[in-house]
């Protein structure tokens, strides 16, 4: 008996979606020195005109998302019929333009919304997308100059739009999943009739909000588990008094520009009521070891899993208070000023005290003559480390007389990692081999000045320090192999 033909599998809806997925939607152009995206979806466009198969399935995706940055001189007529597969909405950037014909537009489908405060435009979107689960709302503000301690003239940002033009609209986004909120103030309770009876709420970001945020008496907790405040304006967000009813916490981020920041209040509520508290993200560029960093830190919940540090440098109190979590910490970020790269002494006591690190990234200054001595003083007990990145590389001056291969490879072989080198960044995941190629990152470094003695007594000392990775099974630097004792 015949068997059936099998259908062609490039007529499957499903597969035809996948495939367009993964086709390019955007492409990168440079105007002047602004890095910019055009929407110039060539194979998405060439796709839908294969067959009216593929139209079907590639319009959705060609029409996901909707950048008023990006896609332009698109007629009307054009995206009144396709605005019906919009998931995605920007008009942060084009909101006179395109506020005029949005009313001609269908949105039944639209599940996140950018835009610049517009109450009326903001009201009816929202009426006609019963999917809505994202919104941002972005109002105005006013540059204000403000003199900190240490001398230095800071821009201000002052919020100057109430967020209760939009309360009314807010307090029917039943299904809200995230929120966020730019160059607003919250107006007494405001803040709190919008949020509550949302039981999908998950995230809140807070950008230059300033005003009360104390929550009315009774107020039920929220069911937040990411919160974001970025407090660069020229009055403080007290968001502690918001963490207080967020008791599942899982993800918290603190933005903050200002010398003079205390966070105590933030500091008891982490420990007393954030008991799943998983990520601390703390920004403070422009402070040098202020003691909110280091207390925010150290007196996080034990649950504390992740942490994302960007600053000045790592001070020795930031340093003691990474180590209160070291017990139990997976993942750590460090993004210092390229100015002042870190003391690789600090890495050194991370990687001899956290034996759970999984990932860990920073920056180590290249040019200390003593950084190889350093790392290499004691073995390392972090021996489930999978990622290791650091930056700094174009710091490194071949004239200070240190052994760039001891530092270059020591730091990128750790367990179990394959490394992908770039000009002043290295990469690493997960693999069960180690390729090394220092000649990548110093083509100006003389071969000279490595003597075969120097190269022997590195690659002894790394084997070594290699030897409690359990899953890793060979070394290769450059051209030659290498295979720990255990292994063989």
């Amino acid at each position: 008996m015949v068997g059936k033909s099998k259908a062609n599998p490039l007529r499957n809806r499903a597969i035809l979606t996948r495939i367009g997925q993964r086709l390019p939607l955007w492409e990168s152009h440079i105007e002047g020195s602004i890095s910019t995206f055009k929407w110039k979806p060539k194979d998405l466009i060439a796709s839908s005109s294969v067959c009216r198969a593929w139209r079907k399935a590639m319009l959705p995706v060609l029409f996901h998302t909707f950048d008023a940055r990006c896609m332009t001189n698109i007629p009307v007529k054009v995206l009144q019929r396709m605005s019906g597969h919009f998931r995605i909405l920007d008009l942060t950037y084009e909101l006179d333009k395109y506020s005029l014909i949005a009313p001609v537009l269908r949105f039944n489908r639209l599940e996140r919304f950018r835009t610049f405060w517009s109450p009326e435009l903001v009201r009816m979107v929202v009426e006609h997308s019963p999917g809505l689960k994202a919104i941002y709302l972005q109002g105005e503000c006013r540059m204000e100059l403000r003199s900190q301690p240490s001398g230095l003239q800071l821009g201000m940002l002052t919020a100057v739009t109430p967020l209760k033009d939009a309360e009314d609209v807010l307090k029917k986004l039943r299904n809200l999943h995230e929120l966020s909120l730019v160059h607003v103030i919250s107006d007494g309770d405001c803040l709190y009739r919008i949020l509550r009876n949302k039981p999908s709420l998950r995230a809140l970001s807070f950008w230059n909000c300033a005003g009360s945020t104390i929550p009315p008496i009774g107020v039920p907790n929220l069911p937040v588990q990411e919160l974001s405040v970025a407090d660069i304006g020229s009055a403080p967000f007290p968001f502690a008094l918001l963490m207080s009813v967020m008791p599942h916490l899982k993800i918290v981020t603190s933005l903050v520009n200002r010398e003079n920041h205390h966070a105590i209040e933030e500091n008891l509520v982490l420990k007393d009521n954030c008991h799943e508290i998983k990520t601390l993200n703390l920004v403070a560029p422009f402070t040098d070891g202020t003691p909110w960093v280091a207390e925010m830190i150290r007196d996080a919940h034990s649950s504390l899993e992740d942490i994302i540090l960007r600053t000045k440098c790592i001070s020795p109190k930031i340093l003691d208070a990474l180590i209160v979590h070291s017990s139990r910490l997976v993942n750590l970020t460090i993004i210092s000023s390229a100015e002042s790269p870190d003391d690789p002494a600090a890495y050194f006591t991370i990687l001899t005290s956290c034996s759970k690190l999984e990932m860990l990234r920073g920056r180590i200054s290249l040019q200390s003559k003593t950084v190889s001595e350093t790392i290499f003083s004691a073995p390392w007990v972090c021996t489930e480390l999978k990622t290791f990145e650091f930056q700094g590389l174009h710091e490194f001056d071949p004239n200070e007389g240190f052994d760039f291969l001891q530092l270059n490879s020591f730091m990128d072989v750790l367990p179990p990692v394959r490394v992908h080198a770039i000009p002043d960044r290295w990469e690493l995941s997960e693999a069960k081999r180690i390729f090394i190629h220092e000649g990548v990152c110093t083509p100006t470094f003389s071969e000279e000045r490595r003597s075969k003695r120097q190269t022997f007594e590195f690659h002894q000392q790394l084997l070594q320090h290699l030897e409690p990775m359990k899953k890793l099974k060979e070394v290769i630097v450059n051209d030659s192999r290498y295979t720990p004792a255990s292994r063989t």
